[in-house]
C-alpha cells in the first residue's frame, strides 16, 4: 500500500497545512506524482499565487517540467499539466530526500485503510522538531 504526506509552509518556513492518506497500490513513481498532484490542488483550493512543489523524486519532477507533459500517457501527470494552468506561477523544484523529512513523517502517519484525505491544521508533535530544526537551518529554503 502506497502512502503520502505533504505540508505547505510560507516563505519564512512556517506551517501552513499538511495532509496525508493513504493511495493504495501503486508504483512508487505514481505515489511521488500525486503528493504533487494533491499539493498543487490544495493550493489553488487556498488560494495560494505562487506555489514551488518540493520533491525528493528526480523522475516525477523531470517528468512534470517536460515540454510534452501535457500529453503523456499517465493520466496523473496530465492532471498535473492541467492544474497548474491558470492565473498562478507554479514551480516543481527537486530536493535531496533528507531535506524532505518532514513530508517522509508525514507519510508514515497515513493509515492504510483511509483512503480519505486527512488535512493537518496544525503539525503533528511529532513534526515540531524536524520544522524547527529546517528553519535554522540556513541551506534550507522555502516556498509556496
Amino acid at each position: 500500500m502506497g502512502s503520502i504526506g505533504g505540508l505547505a509552509r510560507d516563505s519564512n518556513g512556517h506551517w501552513i497545512i499538511g495532509f496525508c492518506r493513504s493511495v493504495g497500490v501503486v508504483s512508487a513513481f505514481n505515489t511521488e506524482l500525486w503528493v504533487i498532484y494533491i499539493g498543487f490542488q490544495l493550493a489553488r483550493d487556498n488560494g495560494f499565487q505562487k506555489v514551488q512543489i518540493h520533491s525528493d523524486c528526480l523522475k516525477a519532477v523531470t517528468t512534470v517540467q517536460d515540454d510534452a507533459a501535457g500529453s503523456n500517457s499517465n493520466p496523473l501527470v496530465r492532471a498535473i499539466v492541467k492544474l497548474r494552468r491558470g492565473n498562478w506561477d507554479t514551480e516543481v523544484e527537486w530536493i535531496p530526500r533528507e531535506s524532505n523529512r518532514p513530508a517522509d513523517k508525514l507519510t508514515k502517519q497515513a493509515d492504510e485503510a483511509q483512503h480519505k484525505l486527512l488535512m493537518l491544521e496544525t503539525p503533528p508533535e511529532n513534526l515540531l522538531s524536524l520544522l524547527e530544526n529546517d528553519i535554522t537551518d540556513s541551506s534550507f529554503h522555502f516556498a509556496i
